[in-house]
C-alpha cells in the first residue's frame, strides 16, 4: 500500500513541478571555444544541486566557478578545486568587495561530495551544495535566484603535505550569457488538492485508511559537507538509543564536534565533542548555553554509552550513544523532534582528560570549519515504521551500558 501512494506521488509531483516550473532543473553553459563546460542537476528534495565542472588544464592549475548578482568578480561565492595526480582539492571560497589577491577561504564550507578526477589534461570537479546556504555571513550566494555564472581556470597551484598553500592568477576567465536560474518549485496548490483526492481514491479502492502514511522520519542515514560526515542508526526496538558516528580529516591534536540545536544557531545547542592524537582520546557530552562565548561546557550528566575514537592518518572518527529521550533536563536537547545538526572541527585540544587525570578535556581552541545542515535530523518515534525497515521477529532491547564517569578516558578502537 505504502509503495503504492509513494509512487502515485512521485508521478503525480514529478509531473505537476514540470508543468509549474519556467526554471530548469538541469542544464550545461560552456564556452565559446568549448574547452570550459558546467553543468548542473538539481536534487528530487529540491534543496541541493549537483555541479560538475571540466577543462583542459595542465596537471598544477586550478580551476573554479562563481556564482554572483553581477558579472564582475567581486562579492561572488567561487568553487575551486585541482588534482595534479598526486594532491587534490575542492573548496567553497568567497571573493570579497576589496579582495584584490584571489578569493579566500570561506570558514563555512557548505559543500559536500566532493571529488576531483583527471583525464589526461582533462580536469573535472564535482561538488554538491545547498540552493538555500545556511551561511548568513554573506560569504554565500543563494541560488533560489537568478544568478550569473563566472569561470575561470589555469592559475597554479601549490601543495604543501597535501594542503594548499597558494594559488596564482587565472590564466582564462569569462563570464556565461544567461543566468542559473534553477527549478526549485513542487506542485500548486491545485495540484496538491488533486494530489490529495488521488490517494483518497487508492485508499478507498485498497480498503485502506489515510493511517497507512507515514511521517517524513528516519530510523539511520547520514550527511555529509566536504570531508566531514555523520551518521547514525537508531539501536534498539524500543526506540530509546540512537548511535552516532562523526568522521573528518583533520589534525592529530584537533577536535571534531557535532551539534543538536532547535534553530542554526550555536547558543542552547547539545554538543558531542571527541579527539584523538593517537595517544589520548576522549568523547565527551558538552553543553553550548547563550551565555557561552568561549565555547561549549563539560555537561556534568554525561549522557554518552559505548563511546570511541579511531584515527586512520588525517582521518579522525568519534562514536557513541546517546538516549533519544535524555534524562538530563537542563544541559540535553532531547531527539524526540526535529533537531538541526551542527558541525565543527579544527581547533586545538590543549590537554586531554587522560595527561593530568582532569575530568574533561581542556583549553579547546575555536573551531576553524563551522556550519549547519539544511536538512534536520528526525528520528521516527516507536510508533512509526522506518521507511527503510524490513520485517523481523521481536528482538530484546539491549541494555545500556553504565554512562562513563568523569575522567574516564574514551575507548580507542
Amino acid at each position: 500500500m505504502i509503495a503504492l501512494i509513494s509512487a502515485v506521488i512521485f508521478c503525480f509531483l514529478t509531473a505537476a513541478s514540470a508543468q509549474n516550473c519556467i526554471r530548469s532543473r538541469d542544464g550545461q553553459f560552456t564556452d565559446n571555444a568549448g574547452a570550459y563546460v558546467f553543468t548542473w542537476s538539481v536534487q528530487s528534495n529540491s534543496q541541493y544541486v549537483d555541479c560538475n565542472v571540466s577543462v583542459n588544464t595542465a596537471a598544477n592549475l586550478w580551476v573554479a566557478v562563481g556564482f554572483s548578482e553581477d558579472r564582475d568578480m567581486p562579492d561572488t561565492d567561487v568553487i575551486i578545486g585541482a588534482n595534479d595526480g598526486t594532491n587534490q582539492f575542492v573548496q567553497d571560497r568567497w571573493n570579497g568587495a576589496s579582495r584584490t589577491a584571489g578569493p579566500s577561504l570561506d570558514p563555512m564550507q557548505n559543500i559536500m561530495n566532493i571529488s576531483t578526477m583527471r583525464d589526461g589534461n582533462r580536469l573535472t570537479i564535482s561538488f554538491t551544495r545547498p540552493i538555500v546556504s545556511p551561511d548568513t555571513s554573506g560569504r554565500d550566494e543563494n541560488l533560489d535566484v537568478c544568478r550569473y555564472v563566472l569561470w575561470a581556470f589555469g592559475g597554479t597551484t601549490t601543495f604543501v603535505n597535501g594542503d594548499v598553500t597558494a594559488l596564482g592568477g587565472h590564466s582564462d576567465k569569462g563570464t556565461f550569457q544567461n543566468q542559473l536560474c534553477l527549478c526549485t518549485s513542487g506542485a500548486s496548490v491545485g495540484a496538491v488538492v488533486s494530489l490529495a483526492m488521488i490517494i483518497a481514491a487508492v485508499l478507498l479502492a485498497a480498503g485502506g485508511t489515510t493511517n497507512a502514511l507515514v511521517s517524513n522520519c528516519t530510523c539511520k542515514g547520514n550527511l555529509s559537507m566536504g570531508t566531514y560526515f555523520v551518521s547514525w542508526m537508531i539501536r534498539d526496538n524500543n526506540r530509546s538509543l540512537v548511535d552516532f558516528n562523526v568522521s573528518v580529516n583533520t589534525g592529530a591534536d584537533t577536535w571534531v564536534a557535532v551539534g543538536f540545536s532547535e534553530d542554526r544557531f550555536m547558543p542552547i545547542t547539545d554538543v558531542a565533542i571527541g579527539a584523538d592524537n593517537g595517544t589520548y582520546s576522549f568523547v565527551e557530552d558538552r553543553w553550548n548555553n547563550a551565555t557561552r562565548p568561549a565555547g561549549p561546557i563539560y555537561d556534568t550528566e554525561q549522557n554518552f554509552i559505548d563511546t570511541s575514537t579511531s584515527r586512520y592518518n588525517d582521518m579522525l572518527t568519534i562514536s557513541f550513544t546517546r538516549p533519544i529521550d535524555s534524562p538530563d533536563d537542563t544541559q540535553d536537547l532531547d531527539l524526540t523532534q526535529c533537531r538541526y545538526v551542527l558541525w565543527a572541527y579544527g581547533g586545538n585540544v590543549g590537554m586531554f582528560p587522560s595527561m593530568m587525570s582532569d575530568e574533561a578535556a581542556s583549553s579547546l581552541t575555536r573551531h576553524t570549519m563551522r556550519g549547519v545542515f539544511s536538512e534536520q535530523l528526525c528520528l521516527c518515534p516507536a510508533n512509526e515504521t522506518c521507511p527503510d525497515a524490513t520485517p523481523a521477529t521481536p528482538a530484546t532491547s539491549p541494555t545500556p551500558a553504565t554512562s562513563p564517569t568523569a575522567g574516564t578516558e574514551a575507548p580507542t578502537s
